[in-house]
Parts: structure tokens; C-alpha cells; sequence
């Protein structure tokens, strides 16, 4: 999987993006995977500076693949929740964490905060609550 990190030097303050290959890191949408083989990446970089070099700070990690469908997985492990009376399961997706609800069999619908064009599709950027 493509996987595009954002990184910020500590001293100077600018930051850039950097983009790498990892086979296996990232496969099926799991971004917290590719989130943890960033900072394992970054942390080894500023332990091992050099006199000079100014350690870095991981600000975003995406990955870069074809799908733009949302990874939808229920929140409520597994049970389902009672919501203005009806019943409803919450889902979150893997990639991107934006919310969403399902009313009984129907289908996965975004709650009202991401309702907006830009959520239809998922970025694959964690969302900030």
C-alpha cells in the first residue's frame, strides 16, 4: 500500500510530505496500522539524530489506494442502541472515523456533520472529532 506521511521539523517549524511503498502496511483500509508504522518511523529517526539534524513530528498519515469507499464497522460491539425511538447501530469508518448511523437493515447513513459533498467519499484522513 502507498502511504503519504506529513512531517514537521521541530526546530525550523516546516513541514512536507513524504511518500512510501510498504507492501502488507495499510492492506484492506487499516489505517491505524499504517498510522503505527509512522510513528515506529519517526521515533527511530530522532533516536538516532545526528549533531545538527532537528528531530521530527509526525502531523498526518494517508493512505493512497484506489477505493474511495468508506470501511464501515459497528461501534456498539455488535449490539444495536435505541435512538429517538427507533433502534440503530452506530458505525465509524476505519479509515477516515467519520460517524454514521443504520436504522434496522437499512443502509449505513452519515449523521448530520458529514453530511457534506466532501464526506461522501472517504478521504482515508482521520477526521478531528
Amino acid at each position: 500500500m502507498k502511504i503519504r506521511i506529513t512531517v514537521e521539523s521541530e526546530v525550523q517549524g516546516t513541514s512536507w510530505d513524504e511518500d512510501y511503498d510498504k507492501p502488507g502496511i495499510g492492506d484492506n483500509g487499516n489505517i491505524l496500522q499504517a498510522e503505527d508504522w509512522a510513528h515506529g518511523l519517526i521515533e527511530r529517526f530522532n533516536a538516532t539524530c545526528r549533531p545538527g539534524e532537528s528531530h521530527r513530528k509526525l502531523l498526518k498519515v494517508e493512505l493512497q489506494g484506489e477505493s474511495t469507499e468508506h470501511v464501515w464497522f459497528k461501534r456498539t460491539g455488535g449490539m444495536s442502541i435505541h435512538f429517538r425511538g427507533h433502534t440503530v447501530d452506530i458505525h465509524e469508518c476505519r479509515l477516515c472515523g467519520i460517524t454514521a448511523k443504520s436504522f434496522g437493515l437499512g443502509p449505513v447513513t452519515r449523521d448530520s456533520k458529514y453530511r457534506a459533498k466532501k464526506y461522501a467519499t472517504c478521504g482515508k484522513t482521520r477526521v478531528s472529532p
